[in-house]
């Protein structure tokens, strides 16, 4: 763990990281030299090694600053609360990930458990979707049993621990079950019958001491509050916030109609066709809004009509113009960063064959006597340019004496 902290920035609140996180992909990376196990896997296979960074930033572990580069990264945003789960249910199979533009995210990290968010940082899986409403996604969680915890004191739960310090287990209190949904008596109910037990006796002092009565006077506000009192204990503290939240699930109604249409809104047909064609879906949208009057007909449904043929009969045009504008910029980028690059100026003297088996590199030229200045203004050589720039990053790493 010490060797392992000298090259990766690791979060305070992490242990033994073995036994905190849930991933068959991490493990072997935590079992050896982070920085000479990404190096080999970006050579061996590249498409796991920007699946591993990702999930390291995502678990709020970042490679210090002077291993940075393009391609290892360093965490980009501050933790603020921890993601709980020390069960597994599989409840995450019922959180609809397409609808915040994800619809990849089980697949390409291999989830296959509840746990593998067991100790994440909030903010962690939010950097993976910067443009998703952060309420939208913290209430799908919330929905299917998912726990929040501040970073404020917290200290990573291991998997599989289910005893107290005092070494008796620590059962969650029975929910008396109706047939119903939205019982709001159950919410007027004292605060006591859902928190029993002597693990509770302390936070039921302080309920008693605060004016909390019955379960509907609890908010997380005042959870939160209670956690920053002596004494307290971080266990009970997120089986507290587990139970709030279970309870304000099971008997006082979400929004259900708003989230359906929410997403309805955000996975459609129409909003993908547009995506697909670079067209504003939002100034479409927005066009049927423009009137106060709800039973106007202010959009000539016609004019989507037109839009959509249009689309079909040019579809492959329009895709094919797309892709080349996004390698085009792809390409613009690549060689701005090599001809801003440390090394760029070692290897403009060597031939690009010789460069192309210093970093093992798996194309073929047509010349052997071509240099990197030759292939500069020629897009066909974007992939071969890509894995240069990474061979001129490694090189840094290589060179600070971690290899």
């Amino acid at each position: 763990m010490q060797k392992m902290k000298e090259i990766l920035d690791i979060p305070s609140y992490y242990n033994d990281l073995l036994k905190e996180i849930s991933s068959e992909n991490l493990h072997p990376l935590l079992n050896s030299n982070p920085l000479e196990n990404m190096r080999n896997l970006f050579t061996i296979d590249n498409k796991k090694f920007y699946n591993l960074r990702d999930e390291l930033i995502l678990r709020g572990i970042g490679f210090h600053k002077k291993y940075q580069n393009n391609y290892l990264l360093g965490r980009n945003y501050e933790i603020q609360n921890v993601l709980i789960k020390t069960e597994n249910t599989d409840s995450f199979k019922k959180i609809n990930f397409s609808v915040i533009g994800a619809s990849n995210f089980i697949e390409r990290f291999q989830i296959t458990s509840d746990l593998f968010f067991h100790n994440v940082p909030w903010e962690g899986l939010l950097s993976l979707f910067p443009n998703t409403a952060e309420s939208f996604l913290r209430r799908a969680f919330e929905k299917e049993g998912f726990s929040f915890a501040p970073i404020e004191g917290y200290q990573a739960i291991p998997l599989k621990e289910a005893q107290s310090d005092d070494n008796s287990l620590v059962k969650e209190p029975m929910y008396i079950e109706n047939d119903y949904l939205y019982d709001y008596s159950q919410l007027e109910l004292p605060i006591e019958h859902y928190f029993q037990g002597n693990i509770f006796q302390h936070f039921l002092k302080y309920c008693q001491a605060n004016n909390i009565q019955i379960f509907s006077d609890l908010s997380l506000d005042k959870i939160n509050d209670y956690a920053k009192q002596k004494f307290t204990r971080q266990k009970t503290i997120q089986l507290i916030t587990k139970i709030y939240h279970d309870i304000n699930k099971k008997y006082n109604p979400l929004p259900y109609d708003f989230e359906d249409a929410l997403n309805l809104y955000q996975n459609n047909r129409f909003k993908k066709l547009c995506e697909m064609v670079d067209v504003n879906y939002l100034e479409y949208i927005e066009k049927f809004y423009e009137s106060d009057n709800p039973y106007e007909n202010i959009y000539r449904q016609e004019d989507i009509e037109q839009f959509i043929s249009y689309v079909n009969s040019n579809i492959e045009s329009i895709v094919e113009e797309k892709q080349n504008k996004e390698k085009q910029a792809k390409f613009k980028e690549v060689v701005q960063k090599i001809n801003e690059h440390a090394n760029f100026k070692y290897i403009l003297s060597m031939p690009l064959h010789e460069l192309i088996e210093v970093f093992s590199i798996q194309e073929s030229i047509p010349n052997e006597e071509l240099y990197v200045y030759d292939i500069l203004d020629n897009i066909q050589y974007l992939s071969l340019l890509e894995k240069l720039l990474i061979g001129m990053d490694l090189v840094i790493t290589a060179s600070i004496g971690l290899t």
